[in-house]
């Protein structure tokens, strides 16, 4: 005897209707007036899952459209060598020196900022992160300043003017470093005979994300290689002084071409990431194994 069975079907899900979708496309002309976005899209993140991309490749997804993307920006990998960006330094060098009233009267600076070229020319290089390079002739001094944002300046010239951090004056010279952290007064000089050159690294775009960046200025006394990185499947050569832009999530590699050792400077996110739980890395063993450093 055969007995049979009914088996409950899986309920049938409809097809994408369009006339839905554009039915409430029109509801979002009322729903702007009241600063509302009825959702039409589903989410397209510009990033790869971190833990996928184990090959080499970019580490970027790709840019949503419409309301998703409105916002969505990616850094790109780039170089900025020095041979190129120091002309602009010598010719504001140029300009200050016949100058009547000098740049930093009306700048607070002689410098240059670079730009990321997949940052919409923001004043940035990462999402993060702004860079921008100073150069200071003899004399030349910068007012005293605080500010939200961490702050570190790389000296590049042989010699590097001052910097005086809550009152205690940094001597510095080619390859220093000068940490001021934020909420610390500080300022710069040029008390020597030759122009001086530095990069300023600043987190000013987070606290401008974060809606606290702030600056205050006021008198602070004083008191006394060569090589090559492979990012992202492109390979960048770099000479002293170059400056490169390494995105979040896609495989670099650092390699010493030169007889001398190498030096590369680095400012990161890390120690946020870490404090938010989302610090992750990834690298290859000597057999080109991919493991997870941190996850």
């Amino acid at each position: 005897m055969t007995v049979a069975t009914q088996q409950s079907a899986e309920p049938v899900r409809p097809a994408l209707s369009s006339k839905a979708r554009e039915l409430m496309e029109q509801l979002n002309t009322d729903a702007a007036k009241s600063f509302v976005w009825v959702r039409t899209q589903m989410n397209a993140p510009a990033q790869r899952p971190w833990f996928t991309d184990t090959g080499g490749a970019t580490g970027t997804g790709q840019m949503a459209s419409g309301r998703v993307a409105a916002n969505q920006l990616k850094a790109a990998a780039h170089r900025w060598r020095w041979k190129e960006y120091s002309t602009y330094l010598q010719r504001i060098a140029g300009i200050a020196s016949q100058a009547d009233v000098s740049p930093i009267e009306f700048a607070d600076r002689q410098s240059i900022l670079l730009t990321n070229p997949g940052l919409n020319g923001r004043l940035q290089v990462t999402n993060t992160i702004r860079c921008a390079i100073s150069i200071y002739n003899p004399g030349d001094i910068a007012p005293a300043h605080v500010h939200s944002p961490n702050a570190s300046r790389t000296i590049l010239t042989e010699k590097g003017g001052y910097t005086n951090v809550e009152g205690e004056r940094c001597e510095a010279a080619r390859g220093d470093i000068i940490l001021t952290p934020n909420g610390t007064w500080h300022d710069h000089g040029n008390d020597g005979e030759v122009p001086v050159i530095w990069i300023d690294m600043l987190d000013w775009p987070l606290m401008e994300f974060l809606d606290c960046a702030w600056v205050d200025q006021e008198f602070q006394p004083s008191t006394g290689s060569n090589g090559k990185s492979e990012i992202g499947g492109q390979t960048f050569d770099w000479e002293p002084n170059d400056i490169m832009v390494v995105p979040n999530f896609v495989w670099r590699r650092h390699i010493n071409t030169g007889a001398n050792e190498a030096v590369l400077y680095t400012v990161t996110d890390a120690a946020l990431l870490k404090n938010i739980g989302q610090y992750r890395a990834q690298g290859k063993d000597q057999a080109g194994k991919v493991v997870q450093l941190v996850q």
